[in-house]
């Protein structure tokens, strides 16, 4: 699942980083924010995603 996710986000972002070379001050600007959008959701769901379930389960396994 990781790498489905990793190599999803990450080619979603190369086509956001190919705006970035736009001649349009807007489509640069969108470009540049969606690539870094998307590369901090990246970021969350490999790290902050399995951590928040890992500690959910954990709380729920005690309340049981």
């Amino acid at each position: 699942i990781g790498r489905a996710i990793s190599v999803s986000a990450l080619t979603t972002a190369a086509g956001f980083f190919a705006l970035m070379f736009s001649d349009f001050p807007i489509a640069k600007s969108a470009g540049f924010l969606s690539f870094v959008a998307i590369i901090l959701c990246l970021i969350a769901a490999i790290t902050v995603v399995p951590a928040f379930l890992i500690i959910t389960e954990r709380l729920n396994t005690r309340s049981r």
